[in-house]
């Protein structure tokens, strides 16, 4: 980046180009190119061109390096920043840490000299902080970069040319304060004029109150540290009873009771099996009747057409009208007529069509046949995997037995290692009482120094209440002074300003009225042009009405013609279409594929129907070897 001939308000054009840009509605590279086509009136050469690019394309690129930097020196001086100056913070930013080698300290100098002093060295100084550079900085910009880069293209860059930089910095200090001094001492000090006028009487001012001072609070008392003894208590009794119910639990669960008749009566299990037959019967739903088709006139419905459709359809008619006219002429001058081969062509789309629909129906045949065939494949699949479950079943049971009894024997083993372990909580809780009582020593510590803290911060605030006070008192004496607002205003009068057009506001008005008289006469205008153009609309609406209602009528009796024609060809590619014998065939398999899967549905309906029955019958017949043994896991 050569920048020997660079003028100084090339930095200016950096920051526009950058505050201008919008990623999100156009490409870097165009909205350079459009920057560079709007800026030709301030003549730039081609070096300043190559210049304000590579600077554009270096923020984009390292954007999120840049970001960084702008965001947390802008959180660092909040409101003391115009958040329009982030663009030039960037080019800024960038020169200095990415592209410092190439321009050069008497380059950089001369072209920040444009800029406003105060805001580049407090920029300058809050980046190149030793501690901040090493520090924040490095941390943040290693999480975006590799540290390798950091500390070879920025780190080591600033390192070189640290000297040059601080001297700089310097002499910005100096500039600003210079700025600062001589500012004041040029303003000459105000001095206060009292008003000739009768003193008033003093205002009182209410007196705030007095804040409030906190009242000493009592010490925590040492048996909130200290845990009662009823807990202890409680928690052995829930122990001890813990224990009473899981063996209580195991005694009856070993010694089952075997004197009870559960056997049912004759009465009971024909009232269960009318219970079975109702709710079968409440299952099976009357099939929905399909609703008819309701009866349709003959007669289209007559719709309201706007004055648009009114014109189009008048179009359309007169276009139809004209192209038979032209076809009639045709025919008169010696020309074929092309009836004939339209009905030739209607005849074989006829035989196309019936061919297609046996086709279609063929089809259909053919995926109903397949979808019972894998219906049936389904149904045998499920039996043969209703065998292997209760082949599994068995072999669970047997594993469920050999896990309990080992589980028993690791029960007992636990039982003891507890017993060995309640012997080693004493100690643990002699411990526990001295990490107490050193912890209550270190919360009284920090108790005191909070007190002490509250006190200083009270006695500041009382002090900063005082000086409000005092403010408020002295702006409520300024106030308290009366002040005369009033304006008389002559309507006749102009504003005096020494403008030709200049005129009074009694004069304005009468205009104005002159004006809205002329502005009504040119709406009885436009009214009386408006009526006579809606007179001749309507004459055409007429016309256009009467020949769409003739169209309307010849077009009735040619569709009722169609209509009887197309009914004819309609049986006649039905009876095509049913006198194929491959068609019939696969309808003959379709009837019984779907009665041998009916068949099945039917015999495992009535293996569950029969299941349901016997364990309504016997309620109490006895349960399965593992379901006794997951009851018996569960219970303890």
């Amino acid at each position: 980046m050569s920048s020997s001939e660079l003028r100084n308000d090339i930095i200016n054009h950096c920051c526009r180009i950058l505050s201008s840009f919008r990623p999100d509605r156009i490409a870097i590279e165009t909205h350079l190119k459009e920057y560079l086509q709007l800026e030709t009136s301030l003549d730039l050469s081609d070096n300043e061109k190559e210049f304000l690019s590579e600077v554009f394309g270096g923020c984009m690129r390292f954007s999120p390096l840049l970001k960084v930097l702008v965001d947390r020196y802008y959180a660092s001086n909040v409101g003391l920043c115009l958040h329009s100056d982030s663009s030039l913070y960037h080019v800024i930013s960038y020169l200095i840490l990415l592209r410092l080698e190439e321009v050069g300290i008497p380059q950089l100098k001369r072209l920040l000299e444009s800029q406003s002093t105060i805001k580049i060295y407090k920029f300058l100084k809050f980046i190149l902080s030793h501690d901040n550079l090493h520090g924040w900085i490095k941390d943040e910009l290693c999480k975006v970069y590799d540290e390798a880069f950091i500390h070879d293209h920025i780190l080591l860059q600033l390192s070189n040319h640290e000297d040059q930089l601080e001297r700089y910095i310097q002499q910005l200090e100096s500039q600003v304060n210079l700025k600062l001094t001589t500012h004041h001492s040029t303003i000459p000090p105000t001095t206060i004029k009292p008003f000739n006028l009768t003193n008033p009487k003093p205002r009182l001012v209410p007196t705030p109150e007095k804040i409030p001072t906190i009242p000493p609070h009592k010490p925590v008392p040492k048996s909130m540290y200290v845990p009662p003894l009823e807990s202890e208590k409680i928690a052995l009794m829930r122990d001890t009873q813990k224990y009473r119910a899981k063996e209580k639990l195991e005694d009856a669960n070993s010694s089952q009771f075997s004197c009870a008749y559960t056997e049912k009566s004759e009465k009971t299990k024909k009232v269960i099996q009318q219970i079975i037959q109702e709710r079968e019967a409440k299952v099976e739903y009357e099939p929905i009747r399909p609703v008819p088709v309701p009866v349709t006139t003959k007669e289209a419905p007559s719709l309201k057409l706007n004055t648009t459709a009114i014109l189009r359809e008048g179009a359309r008619i007169q276009k139809l009208e004209e192209e038979e006219e032209r076809r009639l002429a045709g025919l008169e001058a010696g020309e074929r007529d092309t009836a004939d081969y339209f009905k030739w062509q209607g005849e074989v789309k006829e035989e196309t069509a019936a061919r297609r629909l046996a086709e279609q129906k063929k089809r259909h045949l053919e995926g109903q046949l397949s979808y019972e065939e894998a219906i049936i494949a389904k149904q045998t699949f499920i039996q043969e995997t209703k065998d292997k479950v209760a082949l599994m079943k068995e072999e669970s049971e047997q594993f469920m037995r050999e896990y309990f009894k080992r589980r028993d024997d690791e029960r007992k083993e636990m039982r003891r290692l507890v017993e060995a372990t309640m012997l080693g909580h004493q100690n643990v809780k002699e411990a526990k009482i001295k990490l107490q009582q050193m912890k209550q020593r270190l919360v009284q510590k920090m108790e005191k120094e909070n007190q002490e803290l509250l006190k200083k911060a009270l006695e500041e605030e009382e002090a900063e209440m005082r000086r409000k006070v005092e403010l408020i008192q002295q702006i409520k004496a300024m106030e308290s002074i009366p002040v005369s607002r009033t304006k008389f205003v002559d309507l006749t009068e102009t504003g005096g300003q020494g403008l030709l057009s200049e005129m009074s506001v009694v004069e304005l008005r009468e205009r104005l009225a002159l004006l809205k008289i002329a502005k009504s006469e040119e709406q009885e205008k436009k009214k009386k042009g408006i009526a006579a153009t809606k007179e001749a609309k309507e004459k055409l609406l007429q016309e256009a009405m009467t020949t769409i209602n003739r169209h309307k009528e010849a077009q009735a009796v040619t569709d009722k013609i169609k209509n009887i024609k197309g009914k004819d060809s309609n049986k006649k590619n039905l009876s095509i279409a049913t006198k194929d014998k491959e068609l019939n065939d696969l309808q003959e398999k379709l009837e019984l594929k779907r009665k041998e899967r009916e068949r099945l549905r039917q015999e495992s309906a009535d293996a569950t129907r029969q299941k349901k029955n016997l364990a309504l019958s016997n309620p109490s017949t006895p349960l399965s070897p593992l379901e006794t043994l997951l009851r018996a896991a569960g219970s303890t």
